[in-house]
């Protein structure tokens, strides 16, 4: 299950080359089925699925026309968008099955249609030996992005030092936009009470599920986008199942499912 992504942290010579690199290795161990989680890796499985007859599924993650980032100009971003869901399209035929990470996916994608799974972001209880600090402590967590609202939250976080100014906010997650990374380590480096644990790769799930259970409340704070519509962010499901009570923006989508979970607290 290969996720480039991981290795490449932005390197634009080895994202091209990983797929051939990839193609030989995949060659040697001849699976039966072979799962690949990017857009990236379309025309390595079906060279793959050529010379093997293996199965493919395509776990589609995220809507990734919609969620392209680090592309400039906007033209080229449009250009390159094409050529993502041109290889999505005329692929099809050569998927066994797609994996949808959201329901809202079934209409966004209709190349998927009558191949795909749902496969929804959940949470599962795992017990932690951990105490809810004493301090006001907020949380943000998961994909670090501008659509995932991690201005908005810095924002509410700096007003809410003027009332509380015992308060702190950690932040832990992934981040793909080296531009938030420096936006994120200025405010960091002012404001004594935001702690930074993030990183190009994947956070080890353990050290997010610790964190959560020792905040006092979460923040959900995505801008309404063609990107996030209707999607449920996995720390939606977290904070619910570990009884952190959340900050969602009222009257959103995530309103709606917060309320239905519980635990969700929607304000202006």
């Amino acid at each position: 299950h290969f996720r480039p992504h991981h290795l490449l942290k932005g390197q634009w010579l080895k994202r091209w080359l990983l797929p051939l690199a990839l193609w030989f290795k995949i060659l040697r161990i001849r699976p039966k089925i072979l799962i690949i989680s990017t857009h990236e890796l379309i025309f390595c499985a079906l060279a793959c699925k050529a010379f093997l007859g293996c199965k493919i599924i395509y776990d589609v993650q995220e809507n990734y026309v919609l969620n392209l980032t680090g592309i400039d100009p906007n033209f080229i971003k449009h250009i390159y968008a094409k050529w993502v869901r041109f290889k999505e399209i005329i692929s099809r035929p050569f998927i066994d099955t797609y994996w949808l990470a959201e329901q809202c996916y079934q209409a966004q994608l209709p190349f998927a249609k009558g191949k795909n799974v749902v496969v929804e972001n959940k949470a599962y209880f795992v017990p932690i030996a951990t105490e809810t600090s004493p301090s006001f402590d907020l949380i943000f967590t998961g994909t670090i992005s501008e659509y995932a609202g991690i201005k908005k939250a810095i924002n509410f976080f700096l007003d809410l030092l003027e009332i509380r100014p015992e308060s702190r906010l950690k932040i832990i997650g992934q981040y793909h936009d080296r531009r938030i990374k420096k936006y994120l380590e200025k405010n960091a480096s002012q404001y004594d009470s935001i702690h930074l644990n993030i990183s190009p790769s994947p956070i080890p799930h353990e050290e997010i599920l610790a964190a959560i259970k020792e905040a006092r409340l979460g923040i959900i704070s995505y801008k309404p986008s063609d990107v996030n519509s209707q999607k449920i962010p996995t720390k939606l499901y977290e904070y619910s199942r570990y009884n952190l009570p959340y900050l969602v923006e009222q009257k959103s989508y995530w309103d709606e499912i917060g309320g239905e979970l519980g635990g969700a607290i929607p304000i202006d």
